[in-house]
Formats: C-alpha cells, structure tokens, sequence
C-alpha cells in the first residue's frame, strides 16, 4: 500500500521473542517438519528465525559457519 512503510526486520523479530536471563525464546510460528522458529525475513524469503537473527544482528553468515542454539533449545 502507498504510504505505508513495513516494519523493519530487526522490530519484527524482537517481537517475536520472550527473553530470559539466559536465553531468547522464540514465541513465533514454528515449522511443523523441523520444529525450529520460522521468519519472514523478506518479502522473497522465509528462514530458520535463527538464522535471521544473526543475519539482522551480525550481518551475513559465513558459508562455513554454523549457526546453533547455545541454550539448546530449538524455539
């Protein structure tokens, strides 16, 4: 729509999380088949919401990083 501008990912995301003391909780959707937090990164893509977080945090992942939970816990 004209005129109205979309939320950035950075809010987005953040509203989507319950922070603990030790951890980010993700409250968002969930993909049924993997059971990790889903985010609508872009309007073109759709991502595991841990990956987006570092991506909106940190900037690009490199290829040969791997992004993991460090409280263990996959939402």
């Amino acid at each position: 729509m004209k005129g109205i501008k979309p939320t950035p990912p950075i809010k987005r995301l953040l509203n989507l999380l319950q922070k603990s003391s030790t951890c980010w909780i993700w409250v968002g959707t969930i993909n049924k088949n993997t059971g990790y937090g889903t985010f609508y990164y872009s309007t073109k893509k759709t991502m595991s919401a841990h990956r987006a977080s570092y991506l909106i945090f940190k900037g690009e992942i490199p290829k040969s990083m791997t992004i993991d939970h460090k409280c263990r816990n996959r939402v």
